[in-house]
């Protein structure tokens, strides 16, 4: 209608401010609701003879009827409910007299849809034509056989006979996995698994009695674990499929769970791992940390010829050089390489070597970008240097007395209006105690997702941070306690097994036995909903503290943070307190 009452304010003539009552006329559809509504909103220019806007729009009454074919009672107004008129169309609307009632109705085997119901009810026998049933719901319609109404008892008997005479007809997989016999042509499985795809829609052999019980257990314990329908359905669908074809005499691949999991959303593999570690059955995948399989994929796109340079300061990163070393971790190497990689795969285009890179070469690649960037390229750079000439591998570091300028800007306040009723604005409990601990305590957000229940000391209202080593204790306000209390109290709700020991865990890492925190994007969705990145938010309670007082040692007591940092949130607060260093411009 509105698409309707669009068209008819666009067809006015220009100048006019009314629509003419002989343009609805000409509306393909929804004539006398938009009449109305124009009429209420006095934008419609009445005329003699149309009759459209003489009284209001209704919708005229239709009386409530029975389905005209099998006589079901759904309280609505139609005259064949919605089965009927799937089972006229299946028959593409042919009709003939029915051979027990002699109605002409689209027939199935000589009857008619009511007549089928009636002999499937009474079996085989009953009322020529009687009001039966509400709603027009007819669940005998669909048997395989609808002529033998004395042995069909219903579609699910029907199922389960036919299930009952397949299993009979199954016999258990070749391919049972014996412990105590060697593989005389060892399987070659990779981490992504064998291809069960070819078996996807192939019939399961039958489950050994192990099996069985094993499935069986499993069912019971993940409706012990509150998990819901479909959660335990896809997990053991992947686990009956393992186990029939594999066995459970012998411990199965993680690689093959994984695989099953990915044939499609009606599979699921989560769920089954742990439950096959616990109970000895599962040989796992031989992981590595994914930073460290992140570096190793940015390696591997150097040059060649530059990739055995390349390894050599990562090996002295990690404290395996010539010189013992303390080692750095996965993550800030990392970093690191994003920074240099593409200048060293732009390099390897021209030389040989990295002995070959002279100052001038890294002055130019730290040049040609601006801000942080070229702080990031530079740093990355001097450890690569520093590192090789440690190791004798070039004879002088180039990148030593190269230096960039960039601007360090100052925090900035946050405008009150945007933190006003900031608490209020946060949808669930959870989400409420992360927004106090970021905006009242300055707590990073990496710093919140692995809190564990140990740091939190309620009866001393104290919670422990840890970060790169360091320990800060936190005392919390009446009202986070009161948050934490209610999320506390609600996690005990919804997750009363849940073993995971950190304070903060979702739908996902909750009932983990491997206890995992939450995930780096937990929290994204709150501050993109809230409109605040948590650091900015951080820092302006930081500088919040800094207006207050101008006391540094004070700042790092209260966030535990760095001498310089809290030398930097002052200067911002008070500079008129520090005078300009005549060496910067």
């Amino acid at each position: 209608m509105m698409e309707m009452v669009v068209l008819a304010l666009a067809s006015r003539e220009a100048g006019d401010l009314l629509v003419d009552e002989y343009v609805i006329v000409e509306l393909p559809r929804m004539r006398r609701p938009v009449a109305s509504v124009l009429k209420e909103a006095g934008l419609l220019q009445r005329r003699l003879g149309s009759g459209l806007a003489q009284a209001g729009y209704q919708r005229p009454p239709q009386p409530a009827v029975s389905c005209g074919h099998c006589l079901a009672w759904a309280g609505d107004a139609k005259p064949l409910c919605d089965c009927c008129r799937e089972w006229a169309r299946r028959r593409s609307g042919t009709t003939a007299p029915c051979d027990r009632c002699s109605r002409t109705w689209p027939l199935k085997d000589g009857r008619c849809r009511f007549c089928h119901q009636v002999l499937f009810e009474h079996l085989g026998d009953g009322p020529v034509v009687e009001q039966l049933w509400f709603g027009g719901y007819a669940p005998g319609l669909n048997n395989a056989r609808p002529g033998d109404y004395g042995r069909d008892t219903g579609r699910r008997d029907v199922r389960l006979r036919k299930k009952a005479a397949l299993s009979d007809a199954q016999r258990p997989s070749e391919m049972l996995i014996s412990p105590g016999q060697l593989e005389l042509f060892p399987t070659l499985v990779s981490d992504h698994g064998r291809r069960w795809g070819r078996l996807k829609d192939t019939p399961l052999p039958s489950l050994t009695p192990q099996a069985a019980q094993l499935v069986e257990d499993f069912r019971r314990f993940a409706k012990e674990q509150h998990r819901t329908t479909m959660i335990r359905a896809v997990n053991l669908r992947t686990l009956r499929f393992l186990a029939a074809w594999l066995g459970v005499d012998g411990p199965l691949l993680e690689a093959d769970v994984r695989a099953v999991a990915r044939l499609g959303s009606g599979w699921a593999g989560r769920r089954v791992v742990p439950f096959l570690k616990d109970r000895g059955l599962l040989i796992p995948l031989e992981r590595t940390d994914p930073e460290q399989a992140a570096v190793e994929r940015l390696l591997d796109t150097l040059p060649e010829h530059l990739q055995d340079e390349v390894k050599v300061w990562v090996r002295v990163l990690r404290g395996e050089g010539r010189r013992p070393s303390p080692a750095m971790d996965w993550h800030t190497i990392r970093r690191y390489c994003h920074y240099h990689v593409p200048v060293l795969q732009q390099w390897g285009k021209t030389v040989g070597s990295l002995r070959e890179i002279t100052p001038q070469d890294v002055e130019n690649a730290v040049t040609a970008r601006t801000g942080s960037p070229a702080h990031g390229v530079l740093s990355a750079l001097r450890s690569l240097f520093r590192a090789l000439k440690r190791e004798r591998v070039v004879f002088r570091d180039s990148a030593r007395n190269v230096s960039a300028t960039y601007i360090t800007t100052a925090p900035r306040r946050i405008p009150s209006d945007r933190l006003v009723g900031l608490l209020d604005r946060a949808p669930t409990v959870m989400d409420k105690v992360v927004v106090a601990l970021v905006a009242i305590h300055a707590v990073g957000p990496t710093a919140i997702r692995h809190l564990q229940w140990s740091d939190l000391d309620r009866s001393a209202g104290i919670l422990i941070t840890r970060r790169l080593g360091n320990r800060h204790t936190i005392y919390l306000d009446e009202l986070t306690m009161e948050h934490l209390t209610t999320w506390l109290r609600e996690r005990a709700d919804r997750w009363p097994h849940s073993t995971n020991p950190h304070l903060f865990v979702t739908q996902i890492t909750a009932l983990d036995p491997s206890g995992p925190p939450v995930a780096k994007c937990a929290f994204q969705t709150l501050f993109t909903y809230l409109g605040l990145q948590p650091r900015k938010l951080k820092a302006d309670r930081i500088l919040d503290e800094a207006h207050e007082t101008a006391d540094p040692v004070h700042l790092m007591r209260v966030f535990g943070i760095a001498p310089e940092t809290a030398m930097k949130y002052v200067k911002a607060a008070h500079p008129h307190r520090f005078a300009k260093d005549p060496t910067r411009p």
